[in-house]
């Protein structure tokens, strides 16, 4: 008799809950019920759908007690519904829901004053105290490189903020509270790419590399070589092109000597200033740069030697050396100078003026029947009578053969 009252008791109290969970849920919605993406489980029926009350007020709560308070009508904040649209659920079928979620999509057309909700949050100075957060960085300290950890600050990211707010509306939140919406450090100290960063820094920092001019040599290391690496927070270690670049063009300050004024003193003892228009040696900066790269990537001392765009004989500073030809444009005599001592004097005709300047000797051919052709910046010398400088046949062939490629020719 006990356990059939029990029993009726059960089921008394089961259909009072099942009875009172229909009544509940015909005004309100359904466990699992979601609109456009938010959960509005036991919202009432007639708030999802009209929802444009000026009335309604949210609460932003941040960390250290910050608060922001805001209504709809402070904002301007209003939503038409799609004429029609219903939330169309059984509230017999309750006890379901909790196992099956409902999702509804409604096309909003919100508004929202964002002047005003600009002005809102200026007016609230949330972020007037906030502590601001920072990345792990790569400090230079006591001859090691080091990461210095990052800082966690507690300053809100306002696009975020804002986001929230609009959807804290949306769903006719009372109150919300912040968590995603800080602005965090996007480098930690345990990240992969410092650590490596750092670790390819130690590596690099104390390489020297040398560069050999033949009567001088340059060095590059210590500050230099700390100047021309790095960390990005994007790339991690990375090579300073600027700086790199920076110290090609004073090194080619110090040893270029392509197009620039030099004293010579003549086999026939005058003294003249004259344009290195087309001799000299110039380092070739972008190649330089990709060699320096290279050489610092295998991480052990090294001594190197620039890549040029211009060569001359000798990389001493006498790079004219003790090999070249002097034209004397006023007597028109050739003179070939081999170790410093005149070789041979020849005399020429021309029809065309040759400027004055220091040129490479750039061209050497044998044409057909024993034709030879020798020749500096678009300058031939060719026993043709269209060439520009003409000298005897025997002469020239003897000239061709004793002379070697890119000595120097001093016209003047």
């Amino acid at each position: 008799m006990k356990k059939r009252r029990l029993l009726m008791l059960i089921m008394l109290g089961v259909f009072l809950i099942y009875f009172s969970g229909i009544a509940f849920f015909t005004f309100y919605a359904l466990p699992n019920t979601y609109v456009n993406g938010y959960n509005l489980s036991y919202v009432e029926k007639s708030k999802i759908i009209d929802r444009n009350s000026t009335d309604n007020e949210l609460t932003v709560k941040a960390s250290n007690n910050r608060k922001l308070k805001l209504s709809a009508r402070d904002v301007d904040f209003t939503i038409k519904v799609p004429d029609g649209f219903k939330i169309e659920q059984n509230p017999f079928s309750w006890p379901l829901s909790f196992f099956d979620s409902k999702k509804y999509t409604i096309n909003f057309d919100y508004t929202i004053n964002e002047d005003k909700l600009n002005q809102v949050i200026d007016k609230s100075q949330i972020n007037k105290n906030a502590k601001k957060s920072y990345d792990a960085y790569i400090s230079f300290i006591n001859d090691e490189y080091i990461i210095v950890p990052e800082e966690e600050g507690d300053e809100i990211d306002i696009p975020k903020l804002k986001d929230t707010i609009k959807k804290s509306m949306l769903q006719q939140k009372e109150e919300v509270e912040l968590k995603d919406e800080y602005i965090t450090p996007q480098i930690y100290t345990n990240s992969t790419s410092i650590i490596q960063a750092k670790n390819k820094l130690n590596s690099i920092k104390d390489i020297e590399i040398s560069f050999d001019f033949n009567d001088t040599v340059y060095k590059l290391k210590g500050r230099n070589i700390r100047n021309m690496i790095g960390f990005d927070e994007k790339k991690g270690f990375i090579y300073k092109e600027k700086e790199i670049e920076e110290y090609i063009e004073k090194l080619k300050d110090k040893t270029d000597t392509y197009d620039k004024k030099r004293n010579i003193t003549t086999i026939e003892g005058k003294n003249i200033t004259l344009q290195s228009t087309d001799y000299g040696w110039q380092i070739d900066t972008d190649k330089t740069q990709q060699l320096i790269k290279q050489t610092l990537e295998k991480r052990k001392d090294a001594t190197i030697e620039p890549i040029y765009t211009q060569k001359a004989k000798s990389r001493q500073t006498n790079d004219i050396s003790d090999e070249y030809i002097e034209i004397d444009t006023d007597k028109k005599m050739l003179y070939y100078i081999n170790n410093y001592d005149l070789i041979t004097s020849i005399p020429y005709q021309s029809k065309t003026k040759i400027e004055k300047g220091i040129y490479n000797l750039d061209l050497k051919e044998k044409g057909y029947s024993d034709n030879y052709t020798i020749g500096f910046y678009n300058t031939k010398i060719s026993d043709k009578q269209t060439s520009d400088i003409i000298i005897n046949k025997p002469i020239l062939e003897k000239l061709y053969f004793d002379t070697k490629d890119n000595i120097a020719v001093i016209v003047y």
